[in-house]
């Protein structure tokens, strides 16, 4: 009886896709699986060369891929070939991406990668650490200077990332991994997941409802450094009251979100908090567009004017697990006119992804000096629109991939129709605004023709005069 090689080491836990321990990739030696997911698997690795533990992501993804005699990987049919090779091609220029950030303390290290065994691997600094999202489950909220010892370094990450013309798009708290001694490092980026799945459509888009924002949603949506804030003040709305944002989809219409600056009054700075709320602010024009922007608010050094109501504070946020006081109402929100909007203690490693190629450019603001009244119709409609798509994104990272599929499908055909209504706002504005043009030319054509007559009848009176005299 020949030995399974595709089944691995634990009596609990069997992973029959995976490699078996003691599997031999060059100078590295697999110990066991960290985690598993649609995209690849993730094994913790002996370096023999340096004596040194490693993690191993491995590239198979289980749409398009299988494998064969217990370790080749290869498409899953011949219709599958190119999508399993552009995505190889990705996770390849990922991995060389990632090396470039070696120095910065705060991002997942890339050691060494390499292609073997029909696929790719990434080798990767093995983080000893605990997810955030553990360390809230148990202590949330934590206090602002520590959330701020938590994002600050992150944001100092990111601004490397984003100016390599990267995006994380996954950032969550089960994303940061807190070291022992306290720092914070940001894991689970995949950019070739990323781009397979805009490519083929056959893997669903990676995004976690709660910290992913509304443009994550569309296929068209406008996504860059702004995308990424959303995501990091989403798990900072997480450490102050101890519960994620509503998914971004819910919060078009009637936003159902209690603002930072009132769930967290009395505890942490206003200043601190209105930077937490700007960064969730639905719309991404309305959000920072940098980390440094965004940075300077978290800081005090770009000044926010807090918003005044007569809103009463809610109590402390109880902690997780504890019996939770009397929920306080929300105060009422302003909705934005059209030209507003534009768990293991060992380290987890996933397929989260990261956007390689130019960063998209916010959008633009409306030009100035025309009527809004077709926008305002534009803009009742997007919202209409917009309260019908909430309910249909009850989104879980449970949901079977078909049903994910449908309900981006049904985003997509909701941002369309906006559009589409955006349009038709716009063409009727040109068409009033053209019509405006003519009367007025009309106006002054017949101004002109009554002023020529005029002139002629006083140089007939004129001469009359002459002549009788």
């Amino acid at each position: 009886m020949t030995e399974d090689k595709t089944k691995i080491a634990s009596e609990h836990d069997e992973h029959f896709v995976a490699l078996h321990s003691g599997f031999k990739l060059g100078k590295y030696e697999l110990q066991a699986v960290l985690g598993q997911g649609g995209f690849g698997i993730t094994y913790k690795a002996w370096d023999g060369a340096l004596n040194r533990a490693v993690a191993i992501k491995e590239y198979l993804p289980s749409d398009v891929a299988v494998r064969v005699d217990g370790s080749t990987v290869r498409a899953r049919s011949r219709n599958d070939q190119e999508s399993f090779q552009w995505g190889l091609e990705r996770f390849l220029e990922e991995a060389r991406a990632l090396a470039r950030f070696e120095a910065t303390q705060s991002i997942v290290r890339v050691y060494d990668y390499m292609q073997d065994n029909g696929t790719a691997y990434m080798v990767m600094a093995l983080i000893e650490g605990t997810p955030l999202s553990s360390v809230y489950r148990r202590e949330a909220p934590l206090s602002e200077e520590r959330l701020k010892a938590i994002v600050l370094p992150i944001l100092d990450g990111l601004d490397d990332v984003h100016a390599a013309g990267f995006l994380h798009r996954d950032i969550k708290p089960a994303n940061i991994l807190i070291r022992p001694n306290g720092s914070p490092v940001l894991i689970d980026f995949g950019a070739a997941r990323n781009a397979l799945g805009e490519k083929s459509r056959s893997i669903t888009s990676v995004f976690t409802p709660g910290y992913a924002p509304f443009e994550q949603y569309t296929s068209s949506g406008k996504q860059g450094p702004w995308t990424d804030i959303y995501a990091l003040a989403a798990t900072l709305y997480y450490g102050v009251t101890g519960k994620a944002p509503p998914q971004a989809t819910d919060r078009i219409r009637e936003d159902p979100m209690l603002p930072a600056v009132h769930a967290g009054s009395g505890r942490y700075s206003p200043q601190f908090l209105a930077s937490i709320d700007r960064g969730l602010e639905v719309f991404e024009n309305r959000r920072p567009q940098s980390i440094g922007q965004w940075r300077d608010m978290l800081t005090g050094a770009t000044t926010l004017a807090v918003p005044q109501t007569n809103y009463t504070a809610p109590p402390p946020v109880q902690a997780y697990g504890s019996a939770p006081n009397s929920q306080p109402s929300r105060p009422p929100t302003a909705v934005p006119t059209l030209n507003e909007m534009g768990q293991p203690s060992q380290a987890t490693y996933g397929q989260g992804p990261i956007s390689q190629g130019p960063l998209n450019q916010g959008p633009q603001s409306q030009a100035p000096g025309k009527s809004r009244l077709p926008l305002i119709a534009a803009a009742a409609a997007f919202i209409l629109i917009g309260g019908g798509a909430a309910a249909f994104f009850a989104l879980s990272p449970s949901s079977e991939r078909a049903a994910e599929e449908t309900v981006q499908q049904r985003a997509q055909r909701l941002a369309d129709e906006a559009k589409r209504a955006a349009d038709q706002a716009r063409q009727a504005q040109d068409a009033a605004e053209a019509e405006m043009k003519k009367r007025a030319e009309q106006e002054a054509a017949q101004k002109a023709a009554e002023q020529v007559r005029r002139q002629q009848d006083a140089e007939l009176a004129r001469q009359a005069e002459q002549a009788r005299r």
